[in-house]
């Protein structure tokens, strides 16, 4: 777990503002065991006492995921689910991920994997410029099989 102080200087790095939402979400998002969605965050949250609104979460959301801080993963609900990006990468935007996900389709909760061992190569037409792909798994996970 980073300290508040390495929170602090992780968004100062990335030309944000530290402020009490993102330091929070940060907080929750570095120690899950699974991606979480806005709703898991927001009760999450609520239960250690932080009253966040809802579009002070999603705009947290939108700017950690913009500075590649946090990425954000689609669930087989078709709903985002978002998770720290322990990444070397982040100043990077061109970097092509090679961290797939693993989502359970009965619980629905989503689960980061290592990055995969050969890098991802995609022949796209002339002109195109491939960017980012999202890797998911489905399937079951041990609490659900």
């Amino acid at each position: 777990m980073l300290s508040k102080e390495e929170l602090s200087e992780l968004l100062k790095s990335k030309n944000l503002r530290v402020t009490k939402a993102r330091l929070c979400v940060l907080e929750h998002l570095i120690v899950a065991s699974e991606a979480m969605s806005h709703q898991l965050l927001v009760e999450c949250l609520k239960s250690k006492g932080i009253n966040l609104d809802n579009v002070t979460i999603y705009r947290t959301l939108h700017s950690l995921t913009e500075a590649g801080i946090i990425h954000k993963i689609t669930g087989v609900d078709r709903s985002f689910h978002y998770a720290f990006a322990r990444s070397d990468h982040q100043n990077d935007h061109k970097k092509i991920s090679n961290h797939p996900h693993f989502t359970c389709q009965k619980c629905t909760h989503t689960f980061c994997l290592p990055e995969l061992s050969s890098p991802i190569h995609i022949d796209t037409p002339e002109g195109f410029e491939f960017v980012h792909a999202e890797i998911t798994l489905v399937g079951y996970c041990p609490e659900c099989a």
